[in-house]
């Protein structure tokens, strides 16, 4: 559901929306500051909603209007979510055709496609985690490369460099974890599910030495890793449509601090749950769906609003990742992410509250 303008007179708002209606555009009418909004509900209605808008906003006393304005006037109104204008409601105005001086009406400007859309009106920091996340997909042949060493680019963005042995040292660690209850070091659980390069082992890291020692990009980097085609196709088209929504609203540096902290979160959560050995965006993607799922809901004046559908299908993909039944799945990532999505919106709502509040009176 995408907002496309704004317009201050109740009346007007209210033809307009039902001038959709009739048209074959559903559409919702809400009451938010400075006026009333009209929200549409299909994605690819919104670019024709905001022709028709400025169509509308050029010419509100064209005869075309005049079936809304009479559907308006007798209560016959086209949809039931919209709410009936009566001719005795606040700010209600004897018709278009009456009105010479018209209020001013806000159109915003928007696409059907969040792909075209980045195309014509790029968003920087979206655009750095698509083409960095394609890039590092293509050097870690989707990280199905031969080695894995402190020294290669997994090694690299992995939250912690891998620990590699040798077969006797791997030997040597079951004993060790099969002779004491509580083993000590860097060395908390042996993984030789996966066959690096002839002879050796990668074994789970799990402490914070290479954070501790200066490399504080590895909290960030393991969001560009992703582990199979459909795995990083997923991640970027969920992060082209979210993304850019929050990147045109809140601007560049403020949706970068987003993805930072929703990634430093969501991965040293990870890492404490499975240690290094995990990737992919969903938990910056979560958490960006978190935003807006909040902050379109209790915030009419933010512009965009995700529809139930779409809340619908995240959380039920949320709840089958966890089941297992798709594979390991960064499960701790997606949870915090979204929980951090949700407390930034909630911050940002609250502030806005507190700003917009009346001074008391001395």
């Amino acid at each position: 559901m995408r907002q496309i303008g704004i317009i201050s007179v109740m009346e007007h708002a209210a033809i307009f929306s039902e001038y959709l209606h009739i048209n074959g555009i559903d559409n919702k009418m809400e009451s938010c500051t400075g006026g009333y909004s009209i929200w549409v509900e299909d994605e690819d209605d919104v670019a024709k909603g905001v022709a028709e808008l400025q169509r509308y906003a050029a010419n509100p006393t064209a005869a075309e209007y005049s079936q809304a304005h009479d559907h308006v006037r007798s209560g016959k109104n086209t949809s039931s979510a919209m709410p009936y204008v009566s001719q005795d409601s606040p700010g209600f105005d004897q018709g278009p055709s009456d009105r010479s001086d018209a209020e001013p009406i806000t159109t915003a400007t928007a696409t059907p496609n969040p792909y075209l859309q980045l195309l014509k009106k790029p968003a920087p920091i979206t655009l750095v985690l698509l083409i960095g996340s394609i890039f590092v997909a293509f050097a870690t042949q989707l990280g199905d490369a031969k080695e894995i060493t402190p020294r290669s680019i997994l090694g690299t963005l992995h939250i912690a460099e891998p620990i590699v042995l040798s077969k006797i040292q791997v030997i040597q660690m079951h004993l060790l974890h099969a002779s004491q209850s509580n083993p000590t070091g860097a060395f908390t659980e042996v993984d030789a599910t996966r066959f690096l390069h002839p002879g050796a082992f990668q074994i789970r890291n799990a402490n914070f030495y290479n954070i501790q020692r200066g490399e504080l990009w590895r909290l960030v980097t393991p969001i560009f890793l992703h582990f199979s085609l459909l795995h990083i196709i997923f991640n970027m088209m969920a992060l082209v449509v979210l993304g850019t929504a929050i990147e045109y609203r809140r601007g560049a540096f403020r949706f970068g601090l987003m993805v930072l902290v929703i990634a430093i979160g969501s991965n040293v959560a990870q890492f404490i749950m499975t240690g290094p050995s995990f990737g992919g965006m969903s938990g910056v993607v979560y958490g960006l769906f978190g935003y807006l799922w909040i902050k379109g809901k209790f915030d009419l004046d933010f512009g965009i609003r995700l529809n139930q559908q779409s809340i619908t299908s995240m959380l039920l993909w949320l709840v089958l990742c966890m089941t297992g039944v798709l594979g390991p799945i960064a499960n701790a990532a997606h949870v915090v992410g979204l929980i951090i999505g949700v407390i930034l919106a909630a911050v940002s709502i609250g502030m806005k509250k507190k700003l917009s509040a009346p001074l008391p009176r001395p």
